[in-house]
């Protein structure tokens, strides 16, 4: 399950290098994902890997060489042009026949489509999937004008499991393209919205409460959960709790704070939701024998569509801030005056008194190589230092699966 976090995402490319390139052997050979899951940019990653999924040998390579087609000179390159026509759109500007304007967002989103639409093998994602080096890929993501989570799912099948009764979540099976992907990374503001049979979409990790949601659903039974949350040690976590402003924020910290609730925060919530269900179960099976489950999955299943069922999961995050990478780097990139001056004013927002340089804001938006390969390499490292960790999740001992992964009756949405 990769998580979204705009050009934090860079870190899973990291991550998969070395699962598919230093992991040690066995362990390597069972590094076999049969489900992939992603959020905003998580979903653009997950859909390179089951485009690639037939050479699982190359894939943190070339994913790197996409990654490192990025500049950030080109997402922020905005003619006057357009800089005068944001107003009427910021204001509730029409709307172009097919779709968002192109200029419906702060981003020169064009380079980024490009890479993803150009550089990715999207027919192999159904040729994996019927050869069986894959089973299924879910990407989310958000409906403008209903607010509603769906889940876009494709399967050998073209059926996908029993959803919960959540009118706020809708599991859609589809064959998946770049629209896909590209509307689940659809940060609002930033990107524009993508349209996908009439409707529009943002990024999906703006109401998707249970990201792990999709893989349970779809039959994982352990779950490796590549997050691009930060989270301080103990001996810094008395810096993080004390605040550090000396005036009332401004537009530009509040948003990286919207942002940080919205794409990160949310995975660490469904975490512990996973953890408190594994719990009960355990608990309860010793206290009482299988007729507890039984009894509960009954219970369950009337009140939510589905029973609760057991994941194992490992969880793999940034070591270092990501915030503190991207405002060093920012230092160093060359942008066109308008945005310059915003980039200056971020990093002076962003640098309190304690000297801890963190730019949240430009961590999702620093689309460029040299902050992406340091992220990259913090990926590589930080699962370097789990690796008995990872050896031990991959090893092909598996739980016996209790109930079916695919039934019959498609779910769509209303």
């Amino acid at each position: 399950m990769l998580a979204g976090g705009g050009a934090r995402g860079a870190y899973q490319v990291g991550v998969i290098r070395f699962l598919r390139e230093a992991l040690p052997e066995p362990a390597r050979s069972h590094a076999h994902f049969d489900i992939l899951a992603g959020c905003s940019v998580g979903a653009v990653n997950a859909s390179f890997l089951a485009a690639t999924a037939h050479r699982p040998e190359d894939q943190g390579r070339l994913l790197q060489s996409c990654w490192n087609q990025l500049h950030a000179n080109d997402l922020y390159r905005m003619g006057w042009r357009r800089w005068l026509r944001l107003p009427a759109w910021l204001l509730g500007g029409a709307m172009l026949p097919g779709g968002a304007p192109p200029h419906a967002g702060l981003l020169n989103a064009g380079p980024l489509v490009g890479i993803v639409r150009d550089s990715f093998p999207w027919p192999n994602i159904d040729r994996n999937i019927q050869s069986g080096a894959l089973d299924a890929l879910a990407l989310s993501a958000t409906d403008i004008s209903s607010g509603r989570t769906f889940v876009f799912a494709q399967t050998r099948s073209g059926k996908i499991p029993a959803w919960a009764s959540d009118p706020r979540r809708a599991g859609i099976p589809t064959r998946i393209g770049p629209e896909h992907a590209l509307a689940s990374a659809a940060i609002p503001l930033l990107f524009p919205p993508v349209e996908i049979d009439g409707r529009l979409f943002c990024d999906g990790g703006l109401r998707q409460i249970a990201p792990l949601s999709p893989a349970l659903r779809l039959g994982a039974e352990r779950a490796l959960v590549v997050s691009l949350r930060y989270v301080p040690p103990p001996e810094e976590a008395s810096v993080y709790q004390r605040s550090s402003l000396t005036s009332f924020p401004g537009a530009i910290f509040l948003l990286s704070k919207v942002l940080n609730s919205l794409l990160l925060d949310q995975l660490d919530h469904d975490l512990h939701q996973l953890e408190v269900i594994n719990t009960i179960l355990d608990v309860g099976e010793e206290s009482y024998g299988p007729e507890f489950r039984y009894r509960l999955d009954q219970a369950v299943a009337c009140a939510r569509g589905v029973p609760y069922r057991k994941a194992q999961t490992l969880v793999l995050r940034p070591s270092k801030d990501p915030g503190v990478l991207a405002a060093r780097h920012a230092q160093q990139v060359r942008l066109s005056s308008p945005w310059r001056q915003l980039l200056k004013l971020g990093l002076t927002i962003a640098a309190p008194e304690n000297e801890r340089a963190e730019g949240d804001l430009l961590s999702y938006l620093l689309f460029d190589a040299p902050y992406v390969n340091e992220l990259i390499e913090l990926g590589y490292a930080d699962a370097a230092a789990r690796a008995q960790e990872l050896v031990d999740f991959f090893s092909p001992a598996r739980p016996e699966r209790r109930y079916p992964s695919v039934i019959d009756t498609p779910q769509v949405a209303s």
